[in-house]
């Protein structure tokens, strides 16, 4: 297993990518980069280490247990929230591993810095992240864990996938098509474009939550309306009432107008949150993960498009005598393109299939399929009779709106 070898090719793309997110994120803002800002860019000696010893710790167990963990390199004082440590430790594969333990479990971020005498551990952000772009995004270099020897590497948007000798590199122009068209039957024209993001976002989110639990799942989104008697859907579950907590978290964290103070613009209010939007931000991620806790029960977990819980542990039986004849795959990956596959030449299984032949008898619903072995792929009805589009790896994007 010794034989892990980083390509100096990899890093200066890696190097390369976040010199044009922040020339970017600056610019968008009208301003030039700052020297703090430039200054703060890892150099390549910096990536290649934080990488190379990332994915020799993703291979260790503390207590015969497999780790997990997202660390970033950035600035201790730039980090709000944050547990610092009175005497830093050095950065390396083992110091890791020892602290994962007490984070992995609520995903908080281990902050590594440069100093004279190498890079060092300066302790940890306790602000809880979702992925994808729930909440504040990150301005600094971000590894997570997604395995053993698969590593993501992002700042802000993502960049690549590194798995063993396998880099993947993230195709930016590919991204709009995973978050625009499989939605398009879900939302009135008339929703605000910023509102249909975040719900959204708070999708991907519950699906990347059911994929950290790791037993798989399905989530199905059903249109508005949508009459599950009329479904086929087995459901040994479901509430007497309306339960839309999670419905009612999302109205006051994105629809209720945010208060801005005299002379800051808009974004400030959103990027640096009072302690009351804080306190409903934390409580919204709370009914998510519970919803997402409920695809532990065999079946598929039902919402709607504004997160009313309709359902878990339903069993999908088949609607009409039409048969899926054809999938139509999607990826992230630079360098590939859309490809047809025959249903029986698909080589994936019966959460799949039943998933896909779903959302082939419901037009406008969606499902979000998370496999045992950590791919998320999100499926919609095609264009043409017995077809369905399947965008797999939304794993992937772990950091998906443009701002």
């Amino acid at each position: 297993m010794r034989s892990f070898i980083l390509d100096d090719s990899v890093v200066e793309l890696i190097v390369g990518a976040i010199a044009r997110s922040v020339h970017s994120k600056t610019h968008r803002r009208g301003r030039a980069p700052s020297q703090d800002c430039l200054a703060a860019t890892p150099s390549k000696e910096i990536v290649r280490q934080l990488i190379i010893d990332s994915f020799w710790a993703s291979y260790m167990k503390e207590e015969e247990r497999t780790i997990r963990f997202s660390l970033a390199f950035s600035d201790s004082s730039e980090a709000e929230g944050s547990f610092k440590f009175e005497r830093p430790i050095p950065f390396d594969s083992n110091s890791v591993v020892k602290l994962c333990p007490a984070l992995q479990h609520t995903r908080q971020i281990i902050g590594v810095t440069e100093t004279k005498g190498g890079l060092e551990i300066w302790g940890f952000q306790t602000k809880l992240k979702l992925p994808f772009s729930i909440g504040d995004r990150e301005d600094s270099l971000l590894i997570e864990t997604i395995e053993p020897g698969r590593l993501s590497i992002r700042y802000n948007d993502p960049i690549c996938i590194l798995e063993g000798q396998e880099t993947v590199f993230i195709d930016s122009e590919v991204v709009p098509r995973f978050l625009d068209e499989p939605w398009k039957g879900l939302y009135p024209i008339e929703t605000r474009a910023g509102v249909i993001r975040a719900r959204k976002d708070a999708l991907l989110a519950i699906a990347q939550e059911v994929r950290e639990i790791g037993h798989g799942g399905i989530l199905i989104v059903v249109p508005e309306g949508f009459d599950l008697s009329d479904s086929k859907l087995e459901i040994p579950y479901s509430p007497e009432a309306e339960f839309d907590r999670a419905k009612r978290a999302f109205e006051r964290v994105y629809c209720e107008p945010v208060k801005v103070k005299r002379g800051q613009p808009r974004w400030w209010a959103y990027t640096n949150p009072s302690a009351e939007r804080q306190l409903l931000q934390q409580g919204f991620k709370e009914e998510l993960r519970m919803i997402a806790r409920l695809s532990s029960v065999d079946g598929a977990v039902v919402v709607s498009p504004e997160f009313d819980l309709l359902a878990f542990g339903a069993k999908i039986n088949k609607r009409t005598t039409d048969r899926v004849q054809s999938i139509i795959i999607s990826e992230p990956k630079k360098g590939t393109e859309q490809r047809r596959v025959p249903i029986g030449k698909w080589l994936r299984g019966t959460r799949h299939k039943s998933a896909a032949q779903f959302v082939m008898d419901q037009p406008g619903s969606i499902a979000f399929v998370v496999s045992q072995d950590g791919m998320i792929s999100l499926m919609t009805a095609g264009h043409n009779k017995g077809e369905v589009l399947v965008y797999q790896h939304l794993e992937y994007l772990t950091a998906l709106d443009k701002e």
